[in-house]
């Protein structure tokens, strides 16, 4: 005896066909080169500059002049910054990324972000400030500081958690005019030195490293 079918209602295979159909044009959309929601869009920019699967990930939230945002991810040997403008006024949750990978070493590293934030200042005013991120810290270290050196002077600052990794955010003090002026001295490895030290809970150096 043929055990009898169960009947589907047309609400549930008017829903599978929209999934369906849905599923398949995302299929298309990727296959034609075209923008994919934020982690997927990186994805694909990190298969096609042949980059290991990232283990750990920073989201910068604050977003950078023009908009858009920032995302840090990493793994052993390599790690890779990702910058996200929306790809149309009406596809808000569609991007495409421009990334800038990275090779590693090991322990900690630092990892500096070519573009500037804007962050408020305490009277409420938008100013620019450099990004730079501490990677695979000490497993016993709580908070750390950044000590910058370049061309305008030398500069320390604290971090911020945010995920696997201690971000800091550093600016010039303003000039007499009250203007912050910021060139590529602040984001470029061949313009700046730094020493980066990692503390404990109790405030004990445990880590100091040095580029």
């Amino acid at each position: 005896m043929k055990k009898k079918r169960t009947i589907w209602p047309r609400w549930a295979k008017t829903a599978r066909n929209f999934l369906l159909a849905g599923l398949l044009g995302l299929v298309i959309w990727n296959q034609l080169g075209k923008p994919l929601p934020y982690t997927a869009a990186l994805r694909r920019a990190e298969r096609q500059q042949l980059l290991p699967k990232m283990d750990h990930r920073a989201d910068i939230s604050r977003g950078y002049r023009g908009g858009g945002s920032i995302r840090i991810e990493w793994t052993e040997g390599a790690a890779v910054t990702a910058f996200y403008l929306p790809a149309d006024a009406r596809l808000t949750y569609f991007y495409d990324p421009f990334t800038i990978p990275r090779r590693l070493t090991e322990g900690p590293s630092l990892i500096s972000v070519p573009r500037f934030v804007v962050l408020q200042d305490k009277m409420g005013q938008p100013t620019s400030h450099a990004v730079y991120a501490a990677v695979f810290p000490p497993a016993d270290s709580v908070t750390a500081d950044l000590t910058l050196h370049n061309r305008a002077g030398t500069f320390t600052v604290s971090a911020q958690r945010e995920g696997d990794a201690f971000i800091f955010y550093a600016q010039p003090e303003p000039d007499e005019n009250g203007r912050r002026s910021m060139g590529s001295e602040w984001y470029s490895p061949e313009e700046f030195t730094y020493e980066l030290t990692f503390y404990s809970e109790t405030g004990e150096a445990v880590e100091e490293i040095s580029g």
